[in-house]
């Protein structure tokens, strides 16, 4: 029994023009590697969105209405936190406000921007 060639054609290219073959199968190659190089681009940017999160070591978040990213955050309510204190289960709850500001060195004088994290005492009874 004989398997008889359903595309001869095809082939007989890829025999043929071995020139071809190679930069087409060098395309293909490249074209696998830039793929997996956004694949890392794509996890190290995860990792790199979520290690504020991470570190805070919370396990919920409440956010003020209107938030849409940790640079453009607005102010909570301090009552909401005292609310989040005081029900049952819950150990601590604490606020932080995330702002951007400058800072100055004071050797040279250059000044980069830079992302402050300030944590907010809040003491109201309910």
């Amino acid at each position: 029994m004989t398997l008889k060639m359903r595309t001869p054609i095809a082939w007989s290219n890829t025999v043929q023009h071995k020139r071809r073959t190679l930069v087409a199968s060098l395309g293909i190659c490249f074209a696998i590697l830039l793929i997996f190089m956004q694949l890392g681009f794509l996890s190290s940017a995860k990792q790199n969105a979520s290690f504020l999160y991470t570190a805070l070591e919370g396990d919920i978040l409440l956010v003020a209405k209107g938030y849409f990213a940790m640079d453009w955050s607005f102010d909570f309510s301090g009552y909401r936190i005292s609310q989040a204190r005081n029900l049952p289960g819950v150990a601590s709850a604490t606020g932080i406000m995330i702002r951007h500001t400058r800072w100055a060195n004071t050797e040279n004088g250059k000044q980069l921007k830079c992302m402050v994290l300030e944590h907010l005492t809040i003491e109201m009874p309910l």
